[in-house]
């Protein structure tokens, strides 16, 4: 069990993996691989708080009014009372709190990352065990 509360997830990073390599493969995609980055747990890119805000950033920034952008997270996700309204939330991996919003990416955050391209479109595509507030996780 991690600080956060949340236990780690098997099939993560090979969602990511499997994802991310089949907009590789699939040449009719025209997917760019500088920027099918995938952030796990142990790799290279770790999937840090820090790092997938900074990797949505340079995502959103590299975008031309032709690019579609896709971000995919698999990965534990938490709704959470926040300024009055009920929010969604993303955990990172080095999250040291399930339920302290400044430990967590808010999902109208990230949102907004992507919403500031230049991209006509964005999507979200996105595998997650969900919990409310500091539900234990059990898979």
């Amino acid at each position: 069990m991690k600080v956060s509360g949340f236990r780690p997830l098997a099939v993560c990073g090979n969602d990511a993996s499997s994802v991310r390599d089949r907009f590789l493969d699939i040449q009719q995609l025209h997917a760019d691989p500088n920027f099918c980055v995938k952030c796990i747990s142990g790799g290279t890119q770790p999937a840090t708080r820090g790092h997938i805000l900074g990797q949505l950033h340079e995502l959103a920034n590299g975008a031309d009014p032709e690019s579609r952008l896709i971000f995919f997270y698999s990965g534990h996700g938490v709704r959470l009372q926040h300024k009055g309204a009920d929010e969604f939330f993303l955990v990172p991996e080095d999250a040291f709190s399930g339920t302290n919003v400044d430990a967590l990416i808010s999902f109208p955050l990230a949102t907004e990352i992507l919403n500031k391209s230049a991209a006509k479109e964005h999507s979200w595509a996105r595998s997650i065990h969900q919990h409310r507030g500091s539900e234990p996780c059990f898979d």
